[in-house]
């Protein structure tokens, strides 16, 4: 009780019932128990419930912004591919459409605000990679310049005036998935540190100097590992606890709040298109609660690893506007009685 004293300022009281409100860290001795007990914190839990749908069904559509202020562009909605130049926008209740894109696209990747973002790459044929970008200006689409290398499936992070694109397939003569990284300064692209392993279909995000590449692989179905930048390389960091493509995440997320959802987990025995999330601290995976309709190619938003929303997606049969909203409730203090190990 001396050292609990000198740390918390008082002794270890006894009471006849629980202390209200409980105080994080609290100690004390409930007589009518006869137990020694203390309060800790208990982390808020996560769950995807449905929101408004997309106006346009769609799957392979690109994804940037947050759950309240989010952009979705582009996509493909029937076989064979179209290439759809839609452009949705979402104010954390439901779906508005907006300007086109100049160019349809599907497969791309994105990043930015809902003021302010980029769509680039993707694929408008089949097969036929592209190396065009476009700029959002919060109301319109612009041409911006091209990518070094056209390709499809990369992963992008960062701003518009400060962004990269990593990994992704591409067009010949340097055709396959890639390693190669792309920075852009607002103006143009330049080539920069290669991942140390081709990745393509990966899920991620973050900023110019601090991104995420995780999921994804050089050859389908897709794998579980993750590669993070630093500003100047890239890193081996700890894997997804499943493998894992054509998903998507909280993309303007952080290297230590990050969300991944949806997408096909390759994992054995029983490959499928999955609901499976995964929330990242930036220490470790951990498995949280699926979405409620299983997906591939679907587009995602999101600021951290506690606020995203999911939209479209194909489930093998069909193309969907369907969208979900993930969200962890506040953390709660609550009460623990101390037992002997």
């Amino acid at each position: 009780m001396a050292t609990y004293k000198k740390e918390k300022g008082f002794t270890i009281q006894s009471l006849a019932s629980d202390p209200s409100p409980l105080l994080e860290g609290q100690v004390w001795y409930n007589t009518t128990s006869t137990t020694l007990k203390g309060s800790v914190n208990v982390l808020g839990v996560g769950a995807w419930a449905t929101t408004n749908p997309l106006n346009n069904a769609r799957q392979q559509a690109d994804g940037t912004g947050t759950q309240t202020a989010g952009l979705v562009m582009g996509g493909d909605y029937t076989w064979p591919h179209t290439y759809p130049k839609w452009s949705e926008s979402y104010d954390g209740t439901s779906w508005t459409s907006t300007n086109n894109l100049i160019k349809g696209r599907l497969n791309g990747a994105a990043t930015g605000t809902l003021a302010a973002s980029l769509a680039i790459g993707g694929s408008d044929a089949p097969a036929g990679q592209m190396d065009e970008v476009e700029t959002w200006n919060g109301t319109c689409w612009s041409e911006g310049n091209d990518l070094l290398i056209g390709r499809r499936a990369g992963t992008g992070a960062g701003t518009t005036t400060a962004a990269l694109l990593a990994g992704g397939d591409a067009v010949p003569p340097a055709g396959g998935s890639l390693a190669n990284t792309e920075f852009y300064n607002g103006t143009s692209w330049s080539e920069g540190a290669d991942m140390p392993s081709p990745r393509s279909g990966a899920q991620g995000g973050g900023t110019q100097t601090a991104a995420i590449v995780a999921g994804g692989g050089a050859t389908p179905p897709g794998e579980a590992r993750v590669t993070e930048y630093n500003g100047t390389s890239w890193s081996a960091t700890p894997s997804l606890n499943n493998d894992k493509t054509s998903g998507a995440s909280s993309q303007q997320g952080t290297t230590t709040s990050m969300l991944i959802f949806g997408g096909y987990d390759a994992t054995s025995p029983a490959p499928t298109d999955t609901g499976q999330t995964e929330s990242y601290n930036g220490t470790a995976w951990t498995e949280v609660g699926d979405m409620g309709t299983a997906r591939t190619g679907v587009a995602g938003c999101g600021g951290s690893n506690t606020a995203a929303v999911v939209a479209g997606g194909y489930n093998g049969s069909t193309y969907m506007a369907i969208s979900e909203e993930w969200n962890v409730g506040a953390d709660t203090v609550t009460a623990k009685t101390f037992t002997a190990s």
